[in-house]
């Protein structure tokens, strides 16, 4: 026996697909059945009916993970895709590994946001800054050289060229109890190896010599200025011009052989007709019976007046005259030799039966 439903005779199919389409219900959803990708595409699924038409950025998928539709595939928003998922918390994608550039990497945040974001941690620069355009931060300047710092080693120290140097004298930054500070060991550059300054007064300068002037200092540079040199040249080219230290200009007599007259080759000012022999000068009064010897030149001028004397030696004579007696003066006989030639010089006259002859010694020319 069929026993009756208890909610009366049952619909029939047509009734049941109807009442459906009435009260709106839902199509039963199948299970997706698309497999998941593995590798590097596995972030990409196949286009739902989400994606297709949508704008970059809508939101897609089951939720598991952020994912959005780009060029009409859904797939998970990573930052380094070039595209800005704000609704992922994104300030920017620039697509690429470079931190500093204004959107860094990984984080696709701003580089910087303002000013103090940028601040390098180096009191030896200033005026980092955001440049908020471009959200990349603006290295700063060096600061001015001197800027007290603090070394790595907590010691004290002091700006150069935006590093942090140590105190000291020669780093070219002046420091406290330094004069100047120029960086190098050049002493009259202003600035000595000491970090004091070169000169600041003339005395300074002073290199104690007259013959080199009066040195002046400098002071607007702490340089010395030369002084005007002594001229000691006395226009004479018979003598030698020096400039002594403390006694000034001196002008000596080139005399090498020491009898006060400098020799005939430097001019008309020369009188010495041999610097190399004191006899031979001007004024020699003595007669003298060999020359004097100047390289390959012998001379008897011993004056040096260019004209050769004899000694006054006379010239004399001996003979027998019609009385039968002898005639006689002293001196040579006929003519007086050639200078240091010698001949008899006749001091007497003797008769030998009807003759007289000269008697005497043999006596050398002398000649000045």
């Amino acid at each position: 026996m069929v026993q009756a439903s208890t909610w009366g005779p049952r619909a029939s199919p047509r009734l049941e697909v109807r009442w459906a389409e009435t009260h709106l219900m839902p199509p039963r959803r199948l299970p997706d059945t698309t497999p998941i990708e593995t590798g590097s595409d596995a972030a990409i699924e196949e286009a739902p009916p989400a994606c297709a038409g949508a704008k970059n950025g809508v939101s897609c998928g089951d939720g598991t993970v952020r994912r959005i539709c780009l060029a009409g595939s859904c797939v998970v928003s990573t930052c380094g895709d070039a595209f800005v998922d704000f609704g992922g918390g994104e300030e920017c994608d620039d697509g690429n590994e470079k931190a500093g550039d204004g959107c860094e990497p990984k984080s696709c945040r701003f580089s910087c946001a303002e000013d103090k974001g940028c601040d390098d941690e180096n009191a030896c620069t200033t005026g980092e800054a955001c440049d908020l355009s471009t959200h990349a931060c603006k290295a700063g300047e060096p600061a001015k050289k001197g800027t007290p710092c603090t070394l790595p080693s907590g010691a004290a120290g002091s700006c150069n060229a935006g590093s942090c140097a140590p105190v000291s004298c020669g780093n070219g930054v002046l420091e406290l109890g330094e004069e100047c500070d120029d960086g190098n060991t050049v002493d009259a550059d202003g600035c000595r190896r000491d970090c004091t300054f070169t000169c600041k007064a003339d005395a300074d300068c002073s290199d104690g010599s007259v013959c080199t002037g009066t040195e002046k200092c400098v002071l607007s540079t702490h340089t010395c200025a030369p002084g005007t040199a002594l001229v000691c040249a006395d226009a004479s080219a018979c003598t030698a011009d020096t400039c002594d230290a403390k006694a000034g200009c001196k002008s000596v007599l080139v005399d090498a052989d020491g009898d006060g007259f400098a020799p005939q080759s430097l001019g008309a000012c020369g009188l010495d007709c041999n610097d190399g022999d004191p006899n031979a000068k001007p004024g020699q009064k003595a007669f003298f019976g060999t020359p004097h010897v100047l390289g390959a030149t012998k001379s008897f001028d011993w004056n040096c007046d260019g004209v050769v004397e004899k000694e006054p030696i006379a010239v004399g004579y001996c003979y027998y005259d019609d009385a039968g007696f002898c005639v006689f003066k002293e001196g040579f006989s006929n003519t007086p030799p050639a200078c240091g030639e010698s001949k008899q010089y006749a001091t007497g006259c003797n008769l030998v039966g009807e003759g007289c002859y000269p008697v005497g010694p043999l006596v050398q020319m002398r000649c000045r």
